[in-house]
């Protein structure tokens, strides 16, 4: 089969794996699973990961790790994150993590899978040209609908940010180097 993405799966719990694994086995996905931050960094530096799922784990001490090594060796994934506690505000938690989407547990698995297609296969896009991006931003928002939105300036030739609205709320936004 040809994959046309890779999804690291980064979780401790067989449970979450089989279900994930069951639930993405028909789609041109590569599905790589590791049960530790520190099996994750190996991935990340030889694949071309999109989209990385992590299952959070109290006992992992070195989670930051993950996403210093998500910053440095790729960049361009995506990270959705899962979360047996809120102890926060959810929308706080993916601006502290860069994460695009945080997922409570339990959830149901075909929320799971279809967030992870959505953003494995970018199928947030389109091209705009000459609107303010704040009226832009608005009309999204009334939408309600989920979007990756990529904004570049033609006269800074080398950076570009991205915006993630979700339901027609921005949830999380970044900006990159090219």
């Amino acid at each position: 089969m040809n994959y046309t993405s890779i999804v690291l799966i980064i979780t401790g719990d067989k449970k979450v794996s089989s279900l994930i694994k069951t639930s993405l086995s028909d789609k041109s996905i590569n599905v790589i699973f590791v049960d530790s931050i520190d099996k994750s960094q190996e991935i990340l530096k030889k694949a071309q990961v999109s989209v990385v799922v992590l299952d959070l784990n109290p006992k992992w001490e070195n989670q930051n790790k993950l996403l210093m090594d998500l910053k440095r060796y790729s960049p361009h994934s995506k990270l959705i994150v899962l979360s047996e506690q809120v102890s926060i505000n959810p929308a706080m938690a993916l601006n502290q993590t860069g994460a695009i989407k945080y997922l409570k547990k339990p959830f149901a698995i075909e929320d799971l899978k279809n967030i992870i297609l959505k953003t494995a296969f970018h199928e947030y896009t389109s091209n705009i040209v000459d609107v303010e991006l704040t009226d832009f931003l608005h009309v999204l928002s009334l939408s309600k609908k989920n979007k990756l939105l990529s904004v570049t300036n033609p006269s800074i030739t080398n950076l570009m940010g991205l915006i993630y609205i979700e339901d027609g709320i921005l949830t999380h936004s970044e900006y990159v180097n090219l």
